[in-house]
């Protein structure tokens, strides 16, 4: 059961390879928690080494198995002796398990509108049938506005996300977003900017 006046926030983070992704949600989730202290924040993640960093009170995560993309682009399991279709399916099944019983406010993808090859998809549906607050999360770096616009239309992103939400500043791609996605998405909606501190994002430990 909830205690009164509780928020919650479920944050997915891409973690095929690198710690840039992890380290960016990570960052997030501290910001939010130290805003405001009735929110609980958990990420889900596939990195092998999540473990190894500290959270902060009220921020935890959940790991599903992981994957690496090859040199050829494909995907493989981490660990797991399983095909790596076996694998995004028990992501998947975690992943939905887990936001059904978390039951959150707001629900962050990070870079991928529906998860590693749709894993999230089913997840995404769910919570809006809920009312949840769908957001995506990018980096300030991305593809050229044209391609992912295109690439975000072949995986039918738009009837499962209400809101883009950008990680850092960077007025030069929001105004790219402005003229060339805003006729594709519902609206765009700058939220909030993190800026990395140092100390949270260049070591493993954190106070808490």
């Amino acid at each position: 059961m909830r205690q009164k006046n509780s928020s919650r926030i479920l944050i997915y983070s891409h973690d095929t390879f690198g710690l840039g992704h992890l380290r960016r949600c990570r960052a997030i989730a501290h910001h939010l928690v130290e805003q405001n202290k009735h929110l609980t924040v958990l990420i889900l993640s596939g990195s092998p080494i999540i473990g190894s960093f500290d959270f902060r009170t009220r921020v935890d995560f959940v790991r599903v198995p992981g994957v690496i993309k090859l040199r050829n682009g494909e995907y493989t399991s981490l660990s797991l002796h399983m095909d790596i279709e076996d694998t995004l399916m028990l992501r998947s099944s975690i992943i939905k398990h887990t936001a059904s019983i978390f039951d959150p406010d707001v629900f962050i993808v990070d870079k991928e509108p529906i998860g590693l090859r749709g894993e999230v998809k089913e997840t995404l549906e769910m919570l809006k049938e809920r009312g949840t607050r769908l957001i995506l999360g990018l980096r300030d770096v991305m593809d050229e506005p044209s391609l992912l616009a295109a690439e975000w239309r072949t995986k039918n992103v738009r009837p499962v996300l209400e809101e883009l939400f950008m990680h850092r500043d960077s007025a030069t791609f929001l105004s790219h977003l402005e003229k060339r996605f805003i006729f594709y998405l519902t609206n765009i909606l700058l939220c909030v900017m993190i800026r990395h501190n140092e100390r949270e994002t260049s070591g493993m430990g954190c106070p808490r």
